[in-house]
């Protein structure tokens, strides 16, 4: 890269996460640690990139990383991301506990990632819970119901 700034690193790393090259991405990302300080975006893409590929304890210590190495808040991206990645690894109960421990009330976002979690993990009772938590919300949106009758769906056969 001609230019080396943090725009360029954040591009760069969210460009490979986005089209699936996730290792490279990690690797630039360590890269870049050495000549610029990651921003809240980086790390955002970090948990993706760990995401896509089941790391779970990596996106555990990059999301660590974030407050004690760089002092960055983590925000709501940052905790749908580890949500998306607990769950996608079948660490159903570990996200459930992250999203009660969340320094806010969960979203419809965070919510529906946990219950396709549970619908890949056959999981019928955390299912049903992220259920009511969304019906809790007052959407109307028709994607958490369908989620749960597909892991009903798969109960019963």
């Amino acid at each position: 890269m001609p230019v080396r700034d943090s725009i360029a690193w954040t591009c760069l790393l969210v460009g490979s996460v986005q089209c699936g090259n996730s290792p490279f991405a990690i690797e630039m990302f360590h890269r870049m640690k050495t000549m610029e300080p990651p921003n809240e975006t980086c790390f955002v893409a970090m948990l993706l990139a760990c995401s896509h590929q089941g790391k779970v304890y990596d996106g555990r210590s990059y999301f660590t990383s974030m407050a004690f190495d760089h002092g960055l808040a983590a925000t709501r991206k940052h905790y749908g991301c580890l949500i998306d990645l607990l769950g996608r690894s079948g660490y159903l109960e570990e996200a459930r506990d992250l999203i009660a421990a969340m320094p806010w009330t969960a979203d419809y976002a965070n919510w529906t990632s946990f219950l396709g979690a549970c619908r890949e993990a056959r999981d019928l009772k955390n299912a049903a819970f992220g259920a009511s938590e969304v019906m809790g919300l007052g959407s109307r949106v028709a994607a958490p119901n369908l989620l749960l009758a597909s892991v009903l769906e798969q109960e019963r056969n």
